[in-house]
């Protein structure tokens, strides 16, 4: 998906508490892309989105 559309249009999100979050941040953790596309898609661009 990143090479697809971009680390910037995407967010990370879970439904928790109904499922559990960890398997999904484990893949998204070791996900092979860089660690600064990981970072905008675990938060950045939430914060960038929602101007936070």
């Amino acid at each position: 998906m990143v090479a697809r559309v971009g680390a910037d249009r995407i967010l990370w999100g879970t439904d928790n508490p109904f499922i559990d979050p960890r398997p999904g941040l484990g893949r998204m953790l070791c996900a092979e892309v860089s660690d600064e596309d990981k970072r905008k898609m675990l938060g950045l661009n939430a914060k960038r989105l929602y101007k936070v």
